[in-house]
């Protein structure tokens, strides 16, 4: 027992002491991000008049893009590695709405052309893994990458005319998903507390899907309505970083 005891003992005191011998450096971050912002949607309607005849539209196969601009908050710790250092951090993200649209035309009771708009808001939380590279100078390149919950809510409008009058069909769905990025940048140093950083990331957010039915002032029967928007986007950030 006494034996069991002084190993443990032993154990306790060498893993203290090599736990003390790295040095973690506190930090926190913040940075604006100018985002490029992809929304692949692809939407089909779909409608039947009686048993026989049965029609299928597109109202969406194409990248809705927008540029918006966006904010990154983070906290993290440093640690020294062989070259540079290692970092980890907590990131909450936040883009501004992303909004685009395109036109369509039912193949059946009107030639009118349609306008199909989505507006797509992002909300997201990182854990982000970095590798600074030390050059002996006050420029230190990284890269790094993280995964993480991307909140997405995708609104969708339909506007246009119709002989039987004005069409406004409009829903609205939500999704949690996982969420990824990978990038790289440089930071250089305006003292020891302070570094500026700018850099670039690609970020995926997952999809949105959609399966709604809705009544068309003309067509006389309800509108089948599916959708998957998948939403990527190209991140240029800039900001700064204190260490404590």
């Amino acid at each position: 027992m006494n034996k069991t005891l002084l190993l443990a003992g032993i154990a306790t005191t060498l893993f203290a002491a090599n736990a003390g011998a790295v040095e973690f450096n506190p930090y926190v971050s913040a940075k604006a991000a100018f985002a490029k912002m992809k929304n692949d949607a692809a939407v089909d309607s779909d409608y039947s008049f009686g048993k026989q005849t049965h029609y299928q539209n597109a109202l969406a196969n194409e990248k809705h893009k927008d540029d918006v601009w966006g904010l990154r908050l983070a906290a993290g710790a440093a640690a020294p590695v062989k070259y540079g250092q290692i970092r980890g951090e907590v990131e909450l993200g936040w883009n501004d709405d992303a909004k685009d649209s395109n036109s369509f035309a039912f193949k059946v009771k009107d030639t009118y052309n349609h306008k199909f708009a989505t507006e797509l808001s992002v909300y997201s939380a990182m854990l982000n893994v970095y590798y600074d590279i030390d050059t002996g100078t006050k420029l230190t390149p990284y890269v790094g990458g993280g995964i993480g919950m991307a909140r997405l809510k995708n609104k969708t409008r339909v506007t246009g005319t119709t002989p039987a009058g004005d069409l406004d069909l409009g829903s609205s769905e939500s999704e949690n998903n996982f969420a990824w990025n990978i990038g790289a940048g440089v930071a250089y140093a305006v003292n020891d507390k302070v570094s500026v950083d700018a850099g670039y990331r690609y970020t995926d957010y997952g999809n949105v899907k959609e399966s709604v039915s809705q009544a068309v002032p003309g067509l006389g029967v309800p509108l089948d309505v599916n959708g998957k928007y998948d939403v990527t986007s190209h991140e240029f950030l800039i900001g700064a970083r204190y260490s404590f």
